[in-house]
């Protein structure tokens, strides 16, 4: 909601059954949204952000979805505009799971994230 109010832009938040992951994971999962919510707000011109949070069959999924201008996720060069790629991938890599990046110009980006329950 605050950042709804600050950035002016709209934010869906869609949270299914409570996550059942300890405090450690829950944190780095908080810190993967974070990073791709900034990176829709600072880089990608979006108007409308969607993040998901869902719990199921041993698996939780995050996706950070918007509707920007999107980008070559293959580039080389994307990993050094500071996007923090590599610390969410890092992050994910460390609880088991898998980060992936859907993106292409004109085309929005979205950012799952897929850990084991």
């Amino acid at each position: 909601e605050v950042l709804r109010r600050i950035s002016g832009r709209e934010i869906e938040l869609r949270v299914g059954s409570p996550p059942s992951l300890g405090s450690v994971a829950a944190g780095q999962v908080f810190r993967i949204a974070q990073e791709a919510l900034q990176n829709a707000l600072r880089h990608a011109d979006a108007g409308r952000i969607e993040v998901r949070l869902e719990d199921g069959g041993g698996r939780v999924a995050l996706s950070v979805a918007d509707d920007g201008r999107g980008f070559d996720a293959a580039a080389p060069e994307v990993r050094g505009r500071r996007l923090g790629l590599t610390s969410m991938e890092e992050r994910a890599a460390e609880l088991g799971g898998r980060l992936t990046i859907a993106s292409a110009p004109g085309e929005g980006t979205t950012v799952r994230l897929e850990v084991p329950a």
